[in-house]
């Protein structure tokens, strides 16, 4: 029957159904999940590589800016030292600093760059201290007298002390530091010291305010350099200051160049010489002797030769000789002037009136005051050897005590700046003013010379070392160029606003040199003091009558 036919009903269970219908999401979850975990770890990978290729990329960039301080440092100044070692770790602040790799490489360049420059600065400076031909190396050299001076004529003045002056000064370049922003680096700056030890600032103000010229002193913003500007477009600006590693003299072998002077030996010290004097002694007394008679050209003759013989083999000598050429005759001896021309007959040098050798001028010098071979003639009895007309005894010459300068050149006020013309000794001359001395006034006629000028007051200084001797015939008033007044005491302070510079009135003469002896400038005057005065017949050639009044006095 179709109401009451059976039909088979399967048992419902609902987690079946739950989980047929939910098994495909459920495999598509977790394929998904899979794919993510998958990802993450990928990106995770990705992250470390990424950091790990950072990091090796600091690495580099640390070990590239290491590389250039380690090039080491062997011989730098501790100034140099320190402030390298500043700017490294600004340099290191700003790379490490960078937000981007591309901003990192950027900046790691230029600041390499930097640095190079900066590393090549101090390295060029601490190679004149170190190593084989460095400056200092070549002081020592020229102090011990291993190597030539460098000038033919010259010598260099060196010292244990000048040296140790120097090192001071290539450590210390710049002075007066303090940290300024320069560049957006903070940065030591400082005054400039030139290598003969003046701050170049004052050096540059010295010469602009002697020649008039108006001056600014201006600081560039960007490079933190300070310059004196001068008011004038022929000159150009000097600069004085600024950062530590920009002083324009960094690497300069000027820092160990020594000062020099001329080897060149005046003709009166010649004429001093012991051995010479002792000569022309046994010369004098040859002619003057009955036994073994000579003429007084051959005494003259003789005595030449013996000088000339000392001079061949003294370079101080010849150098005197050819500086004495050059200022009598205007032009440097020059030996090919003197080559005969076959065509004229001349030589050059005879052609312009040039016709003695540097040897023969200054013999000309020296023999007037070796002494002229004046037969001395014989006194009978008591009567005493018959003097020059006009000459007086050396015991009548007028001594005098005074106290302070001269009054020819006892200046005050602006009109000091007349010292000027005394150069270095004008120090020497000011500290006189208060001291005592023993002044002689030695008659013009008995024609007393020293160093080629004829003088005739001597003032001497005992308690300071030093004589005054008085030019008779210096030119003290010089000449100006034209439309300038002399009137205008900043002019003495330069020779360059004169025609001719004016003289000094009188020769500073040091009484006792560095070695404790009397200087040679010294023993030569007593030496022309004898020789004059001797023929008076009150003074001998073993008399000191300087020396005697340094140390008896009046």
């Amino acid at each position: 029957m179709i109401g009451t036919e059976f039909r088979y009903t399967p048992e419902y269970k609902p987690s079946d159904l739950s989980q047929r219908v939910s098994a495909p999401f459920q495999q598509l979850s977790a394929s998904t999940r899979q794919q993510q975990e998958a990802q993450r770890k990928a990106q995770a990978e990705a992250a470390a590589v990424a950091r790990k290729e950072q990091l090796a990329e600091r690495n580099r960039q640390y070990s590239k800016l290491y590389g250039v301080a380690g090039k080491g440092f062997d011989g730098w100044s501790e100034q140099t030292i320190k402030e390298y070692e500043k700017q490294f770790m600004q340099s290191m602040d700003k790379v490490m600093g960078a937000t981007t790799q591309e901003e990192a490489k950027e900046m790691l360049a230029a600041e390499i760059l930097r640095l190079e420059r900066l590393h090549s600065v101090g390295g060029r400076h601490a190679k004149l201290y170190t190593g084989q031909n460095s400056a200092h190396d070549q002081y020592v050299q020229w102090d011990a007298g291993a190597i030539p001076w460098r000038v033919d004529g010259m010598e260099p003045i060196t010292s244990p002390e000048d040296l140790a002056e120097r090192e001071s000064r290539w450590e210390n370049s710049t002075v007066n530091l303090r940290t300024e922003n320069v560049g957006g680096y903070e940065t030591s700056v400082g005054d400039y010291v030139a290598p003969n030890g003046m701050l170049i600032k004052d050096e540059a103000e010295q010469m602009f305010q002697s020649q008039g010229i108006p001056y600014d002193i201006q600081t560039d913003p960007n490079t933190g350099m300070v310059s004196i500007v001068p008011q004038s477009e022929e000159m150009k600006p000097i600069v004085i200051g600024g950062p530590l590693m920009q002083h324009p003299n960094l690497g300069s072998r000027q820092w160990f160049m020594p000062e020099s002077q001329s080897i060149a030996m005046p003709f009166a010290e010649f004429a001093a010489n012991t051995g010479l004097r002792k000569n022309v002694q046994d010369i004098e007394a040859n002619y003057n002797s009955d036994e073994s008679p000579i003429t007084r050209d051959e005494a003259m003759a003789t005595a030449r030769g013996a000088a000339m013989t000392i001079y061949m083999n003294d370079p101080r000598a010849q150098a005197g000789a050819a500086q004495l050429y050059q200022e009598i005759y205007g032009v440097p001896f020059n030996e090919n002037d003197f080559v005969v021309n076959p065509n004229t007959g001349q030589s050059t040098a005879q052609a312009e009136g040039r016709a003695k050798r540097p040897e023969e001028l200054y013999m000309d010098k020296v023999m007037p005051i070796l002494g002229s071979f004046q037969k001395k003639e014989k006194s009978t009895g008591s009567s005493s050897i018959t003097s020059r007309k006009n000459e007086t005894l050396w015991t009548d010459v007028d001594k005098s005590l005074k106290t302070g300068l001269p009054s020819d050149i006892n200046y005050s006020g602006e009109e000091s700046a007349k010292l000027s013309v005394y150069g270095n000794d004008r120090e020497t001359i000011e500290s006189l003013s208060e001291s005592e001395s023993i002044e002689l006034v030695v008659p013009e006629e008995i024609g007393l010379q020293f160093e080629g000028e004829k003088v005739n007051v001597i003032r001497m200084y005992r308690d300071d070392n030093v004589l005054l001797v008085a030019k008779v015939g210096a030119d003290t008033e010089g000449k100006m160029i034209g439309g300038l007044s002399a009137d205008n005491m900043e002019y003495y302070n330069s020779p360059g606003f004169w025609e001719k510079y004016p003289e000094s009135k009188y020769f500073v003469v040091p009484i006792f040199g560095e070695d404790g002896d009397y200087s040679t400038q010294f023993k030569a005057l007593e030496n022309n003091i004898k020789e004059e005065y001797k023929r008076a017949g009150d003074l001998s050639s073993g008399d000191t009558p300087l020396r005697n009044m340094y140390r008896q006095g009046i």
